[in-house]
Parts: structure tokens; sequence; C-alpha cells
């Protein structure tokens, strides 16, 4: 049985899913679009990177253990 609890969980999942592949497409965006206020140089790519790798890899879970 779906609750609206768990309709709101699995949105919240696939939001940070895709939110991570978003980090991992378009990383300079994606950090202007989260609120820094200077662009990040190139050599934080990387680490923006290595953050969706995370998100995605969190929302891949959340949105496995629902199935």
């Amino acid at each position: 049985m779906m609750t609206a609890g768990y309709v709101i969980a699995a949105k919240a999942g696939l939001g940070i899913l895709i939110v991570g592949i978003l980090y991992l497409d378009i990383p300079r965006q994606m950090a202007r679009n989260f609120g820094f206020n200077e662009v990040p140089g190139a050599n934080s790519i990387p680490w923006l990177r290595l953050k969706g790798i995370r998100d995605f890899a969190t929302g891949a879970v959340d949105l496995a253990r629902r199935c």
C-alpha cells in the first residue's frame, strides 16, 4: 500500500537522483544554481562531480529500497 509518506519519500529520492545526474553533466552550472556567488574554476570540477556521484548513489539506493 502506497501511503502519502511513501510517495513523498520516493519523489525526494528521484529528485536527488536527478540532481546527481545534473552535477555529473553540467557541474559548473549546477554550482551556480546551488548558490555559489562565484563560479568555481576548472580545478573544482572533479569535486563537483564527486558530489554528483554521491547524490546519484543516494537517490538510486533510495529508489531501489522502495521497489
